[in-house]
């Protein structure tokens, strides 16, 4: 060993392949990692975002919101924020339907809403006076 701590030694001719195909490793990784980020951006579901009002536009806190996906039949609930609005993450595409309801407003539907991977859709609600029974259905 030498002054400096390193050795005198020749390294063995085994060592060095390996030490290049370990750079050789990294460079790619370094290389390859913005791409693969690029790639995982690319979404496969869809949001829906609403708000609901009632016929003079203010809007009605804690109503209920229900998804429904018409191809799985699966259902998903919400409840409208103190500013009326909701919010549904995640969907697979397909055609979905929306049903809000809240005490003292007739139930409103939104039949058939088509989502697309990546969509990220609005579909407001305006409740009228009514009993929660009756129905406003839009589209």
């Amino acid at each position: 060993m030498n002054t400096s701590g390193w050795s005198d030694a020749p390294s063995t001719a085994a060592a060095h392949p390996i030490r290049l195909a370990a750079r050789a490793v990294f460079f790619a990784g370094c290389l390859l990692l913005p791409a693969a980020r690029c790639a995982s951006a690319q979404s496969t579901t869809a949001d829906i975002t609403g708000t609901v009002t009632d016929a003079s536009g203010a809007s009605i806190p804690h109503a209920k919101v229900t998804l429904t996906n018409l191809g799985t039949k699966e259902v998903r609930n919400a409840q409208t924020t103190d500013a009326g609005d909701y919010t549904f993450t995640q969907l697979g595409p397909g055609a979905h339907s929306i049903q809000v309801s809240q005490n003292g407003f007739k139930s409103f539907v939104i039949p058939n809403i088509a989502l697309s991977a990546s969509d990220r859709a609005r579909e407001d609600a305006k409740l009228e006076v009514g009993s929660i029974a009756a129905r406003t259905a839009s589209r």
